[in-house]
């Protein structure tokens, strides 16, 4: 059956977590799913899908597909797990079909046999860390209330010397507008990793927006948190651009470029992704359990649905396809093909996702976007002047020093 399909997916490997950071979406704000799981995803679960999703993929002329490792926290997961899933993994890519594996971690517990498994099976590592140690350690504290700086960092340091590619790890960071944007990135190139995500917060939606009880229009004039993305962008622009590899800066400007490319903040043009939980239960994306408790359950099942079958239901045929969604509020706005309606979160409330609501965090992305577009628009104005001179005109300019 043609149509949007799925490409990648998410497997919650545990229901617990060595962390206990206050905004966090699985076990700090509305849902309440955890308790509910078992505390692991069985192996023969993981490669179910794992198998399930590759065949939907072949039969879809993809030429890749993506697994997510996650939790919870996926270091937890048994060892043993991993060798099954992995040559799993294996056998999938001997096949012919490309795999992509990341892991997400909060670093606090990553041994050097995990390490090595990482390597030897080319999977990326994910590791959140909230800025500089007295900004991290407000929020992604133990369960006894100790801050986790130190070890993560200390942790990173080991995965590099047991073999882990450089290149293949980056950082995880949420806006923090307490940090100035100057410092956040002063802070960032003297990280051991130049590989970047600066993540829009997830707990605002419209029963909790980010201007709380005050006025939303004084709000719109200066938003927290576009303000903060606009001048940290404009900082990395001046002087770090060479140096970070800051993913939602240069997916925004690609995409301003005319990439169809997308992430999870930039395009929004489809959610083509599925999650599995510990119990082998099929979710919607965890963005839709931040506000309400179950509300990323789907009520499948990855053993007994099909995913074409899957895609008729009407959650995932709406993520699937989200551009067909847009909020009647965006049309005509300058910045609709960049941001796509904004922020899936954002388009919540206590009652749950509403498609056809524009994001909370509207006035914040539309003040960033309207930044980046102002600063790197005359880049792209001469790019396409370049790309368009009569071929003599570009072997000349090309020649320039």
């Amino acid at each position: 059956m043609p149509g949007p399909h799925f490409r990648s997916v998410i497997l919650k490997l545990t229901s617990f977590c060595n962390l206990n950071c206050s905004y966090c979406y699985m076990f700090n704000l509305a849902d309440r799913s955890f308790e509910r799981m078992p505390r692991n995803m069985s192996a023969d679960t993981a490669v179910t899908t794992l198998r399930r999703l590759a065949a939907h993929a072949r039969f879809h002329g993809e030429a890749k597909i993506g697994l997510v490792l996650h939790g919870g926290e996926p270091t937890l997961w048994p060892i043993e797990n991993f060798r099954q899933l992995f040559q799993a993994v294996r056998e999938v890519r001997s096949s012919g079909l490309g795999v992509e594996v990341s892991l997400q971690t909060n670093g606090l517990l990553i041994k050097r046999q995990l390490t090595e498994l990482l390597a030897d099976n080319d999977v990326t590592l994910g590791i959140s860390l909230d800025g500089p140690e007295a900004y991290n350690d407000r929020f992604r504290v133990t369960h006894s209330g100790s801050g986790s700086y130190g070890r993560v960092l200390s942790n990173v340091g080991k995965v590099l010397d047991w073999g882990l590619d450089r290149g293949k790890c980056g950082f995880l960071c949420v806006i923090n507008p307490g940090i100035s944007p100057g410092a956040f990135l002063g802070w960032a190139d003297g990280l051991p990793l130049d590989n970047l995500s600066v993540l829009w917060p997830i707990e605002f939606s419209w029963s909790k927006p980010p201007w709380g009880t005050t006025d939303e229009a004084e709000y719109a004039r200066r938003p927290v948190y576009g303000q903060w993305m606009a001048a940290a962008f404009e900082q990395w622009w001046g002087k770090f651009v060479d140096r970070l590899h800051v993913r939602i800066f240069i997916d925004t400007i690609a995409r301003m470029m005319g990439s169809r490319d997308h992430s999870d903040s930039i395009g929004n043009d489809s959610i083509d992704m599925f999650v599995v939980n510990c119990d082998g239960s099929i979710e919607y994306s965890d963005y839709l359990r931040a506000q309400v408790d179950g509300g990323a359950d789907s009520g499948y099942k990855v053993r007994d649905t099909d995913l074409d079958d899957l895609r008729n239901d009407r959650v995932f045929r709406t993520l699937l396809s989200l551009r067909e969604h847009l909020p009647e509020f965006c049309s005509g706005c300058p910045h609709v093909d960049v941001c796509g309606g904004g922020f899936l979160p954002g388009r919540s409330d206590s009652s749950g996702f509403c498609v056809a609501r524009r994001s909370v965090l509207c006035h914040d992305q539309a003040f960033y976007f309207e930044a980046v577009r102002r600063m790197v628009s005359p880049y792209i104005q001469a790019l396409r002047s370049y790309n368009q001179a009569e071929p003599s005109q570009a072997g000349i300019a090309s020649a320039a020093p």
